[in-house]
């Protein structure tokens, strides 16, 4: 698992071993996920320059047409983090923006980032899902 501490905090590495039948639950404590008040909406897609910046400098300034939600996730510290798992390259990209709560992050056909809102229920029942699936489609007892 590898996740990005965004401001001056560097890059951060940690190695977790666990047996397939913890593997969900591991990821989902090492990524920060918790109870949070996510503000539900519509995805909102910023371009990927500024996204960058943001990880890099959260004094960055938000997009002008930034609803209340990503205002909101905007001046949250962020926590970027990428789950794949398998051979078959189950990958899904995540912000946890601290009370804002977590954010699937992904690049749309034109290039900008796309960023929705999810629930921490969600966020686990997609990494409990994909290690299901693996354990499945591996055979993995």
């Amino acid at each position: 698992m590898l996740g990005y501490q965004s401001g001056e905090a560097g890059t951060m590495v940690q190695l977790d071993v666990a047996g397939v039948q913890d593997a969900a639950s591991v990821m989902a404590a090492w990524a920060g996920l918790g109870p949070a008040w996510s503000i539900a909406g519509t995805a909102a897609g910023i371009g990927r320059s500024l996204f960058e910046q943001r990880i890099l400098d959260p004094a960055t300034e938000p997009p002008d047409e930034a609803d209340a939600g990503l205002r909101r996730m905007w001046r949250e510290p962020w926590f970027v983090w990428v789950a794949t798992i398998g051979r078959n390259g189950f990958r899904r990209g995540f912000v946890n923006a601290g009370a804002a709560g977590h954010y699937l992050f992904g690049t749309s056909p034109d290039g900008r980032v796309q960023l929705a809102a999810q629930s921490s229920s969600i966020v686990w029942h997609t990494l409990r899902d994909a290690v299901e699936d693996v354990r499945y489609q591996e055979g993995t007892p």
